[in-house]
């Protein structure tokens, strides 16, 4: 017999072994993965096609007074892509480029980057959304989000501000009241494949977004037209670099309207300027020259230092101090304290300065809230330039009473003139009409916030509303009449001020005027910087503010206190409507 070697006998031993090894292996992993790691397995497989995301909430509306919508929320398409699953990625970003208006190059970088999911543009048109998907691309698609727009385009843009790409407030109430207006996010858990559409129809899990609140604004969407119209016939008339006009109701500090030029649509407020944007009724401190004179003439009356028919010698219109010599644009010899403020003559108001003092003039000036902001609540508001007490010279002294050596914002000139005309109180202007909540809940209403009760005497204060009066009748604000109404008020020319020294051609026009004057219902400033032509605020600015309380007064419909000036016929309120 013939016996196999014994060495390839133990090889075939080996190599069985081995199968056998291996498959035992094969097996153990086997029951681990099946029994042991299954349920891991599973979640594993649910992990990768479950998605978290946040769900925004919709921002809340902002509307006027009488009920105009500036700001609104709508739902609007998104385009998305999911780059790893484009067939033909050259052909794709060229035409999604084309159909959007997006760069190429820009698109290309975005797409081929290591992602499962890229925005290609959001909030695109109804026209974009339908070109899109007219192209087909099973990875790209449409998600609705949420877009902020603005119906009545520029009107009280300065007001409303606008939204930035990151969906929160930049600029006005928009910012100013971002927590309130932006709600609170809520989240979602959904099932979805590798195209990231959804698999099923109904979330795993939500917790529902809370909407935002809505902001109802004092101002009254007529009123405010009229500022703008008035603004910009004004604008045409004599080329400013800039423009201001605000209104305000005396009585309570509510604003009625705010108006800037230039002005932007914050539907686009990428292709404007940032000064364009600015609000200067609020950020540009500006020396207000004579229409400051009241607030001196108030303290001087207050203290009983003079009375209305008490006579200043005015110089013949030339008066030396020291090395400073002074000028009246006449020249005046004795004036009573009426013709000093009818007539604004800059010595008369010196002189008063003088016998005021410099810690009388101080204490008028904080008074009123020049040097602090006047909290109306909106973003970058400037509190004005005071000199403070110690750094004041006898050049202070009568420089202020004109209305130089300090610089205010409109917005505080209006709420100190406010007080003159309801008799004294300095209220906080007030520009949150009501705060809604989505559920229909009020969350604040408007309340007259006084800052000082009682700035001077009435009777000192009923005085000096008679004098402006005469500024209308017989003084430097005579364009300033309303037919069948009695007003009072005060002109400003003012040359600007560059490096300490005061340019001669180069002004600030304003007037502020309110009426009825014995009851205001209420009181408007228009400010001109730099007018072109013209540069007294009695030529330029005074007539503005006489067109905008006119028609403010019939949208208040405000019975005329003086009807005898009214001829028949005289045409009714009219309806102006938003833009």
């Amino acid at each position: 017999m013939i016996r196999p070697p014994v060495v390839a006998h133990r090889w075939a031993d080996l190599g069985f072994l081995l199968l056998l090894t291996a498959f035992g292996g094969l097996g153990v992993r086997l029951f681990f993965l099946q029994h042991l790691r299954s349920a891991e397995g599973v979640l594993a497989v649910e992990r990768q096609s479950e998605t978290e995301e946040e769900v925004p909430a919709p921002r809340g509306a902002i509307y006027t007074a009488d009920g105009v919508c500036l700001a609104a929320t709508i739902r609007v398409p998104s385009v998305y892509c999911v780059p790893s699953q484009l067939a033909d990625k050259a052909a794709a970003v060229r035409a999604l480029a084309r159909i959007l208006g997006l760069n190429e190059a820009e698109l290309r970088a975005r797409l081929e980057a290591p992602r499962a999911f890229a925005w290609v543009k959001r909030k695109v048109s109804a026209k974009e959304a339908k070109a899109v998907l007219d192209l087909k691309l099973a990875a790209v698609g449409l998600r609705s989000e949420w877009k902020r727009i603005y119906p009545q385009h520029r009107l009280a843009a300065h007001l409303v501000g606008f939204v930035g790409p990151d969906d929160r407030g930049a600029e006005g109430v928009e910012m100013a009241q971002e927590s309130l207006l932006a709600g609170a996010p809520g989240r979602r858990r959904y099932l979805r494949d590798a195209l990231q559409h959804r698999i099923a129809p109904e979330d795993l899990e939500e917790k529902p977004a809370v909407p935002g609140a809505d902001i109802h604004l004092t101002i009254n969407s007529s009123i405010q037209l009229a500022a703008e119209r008035a603004l910009d016939e004004t604008c045409q008339q004599w080329h400013p670099a800039s423009a201001v006009a605000v209104v305000i109701e005396p009585a309570t500090g509510r604003i009625l309207a705010l108006a800037c030029r230039p002005d932007f649509d914050p539907n686009i407020y990428q292709k404007y300027a940032p000064g364009d944007r600015r609000n200067r009724a609020i950020t540009d401190p500006f020396e207000p020259g004579s229409t400051f004179k009241s607030f001196i003439l108030s303290a001087i009356l207050d203290r009983k230092i003079l009375g209305p028919k008490d006579t200043v010698f005015c110089e013949h219109g030339v008066y030396r101090i020291g090395r400073r010599t002074l000028h009246d644009h006449h020249p005046y010899g004795t004036l009573s304290l009426i013709e000093i403020i009818a007539k604004s003559s800059n010595i008369g108001m010196a002189k008063l300065g003088f016998m005021l003092k410099r810690q009388g003039m101080t204490d008028t000036v904080h008074r009123y809230g020049f040097g602090t902001s006047s909290g109306i609540g909106l973003p970058g508001e400037s509190g004005g330039l005071v000199t403070s007490y110690a750094k004041w010279s006898d050049y202070s002294t009568t420089s202020v009473s004109m209305g130089h050596e300090i610089a205010v914002t409109p917005i505080q000139l209006v709420t100190a003139y406010a007080a003159i005309a309801n008799r004294g109180t300095l209220f906080r202007p007030g520009l949150i009409g009501r705060i809604q909540e989505a559920d229909g809940r009020v969350r604040m209403e408007f309340r007259p916030q006084p800052v000082r009760e009682r700035v001077m005497r009435p009777e000192a204060l009923d005085t000096l509303v008679s004098m402006l009066m005469e500024v209308v009748e017989e003084g430097t604000g005579t364009k300033a009449r309303i037919k069948g109404f009695s007003s009072a008020g005060k002109t400003g020319t003012t040359q600007k001020n560059f490096n300490g020294q005061y340019c001669h051609d180069k002004f600030y026009a304003s007037y502020v005027g309110f009426a009825p004057a014995d009851a205001p219902r209420a009181l408007a400033l228009v400010v001109l910087d730099e007018p072109k032509g013209a540069y007294y605020g009695g030529t330029v600015a005074a007539p503005a503010v006489a067109s905008i309380l006119e028609q403010s007064l019939r949208y208040l419909e405000v019975k005329p206190d003086r009807p005898e000036e009214l001829e028949p016929g005289a045409p009714k309120k009219p309806v102006v409507r938003g833009r």
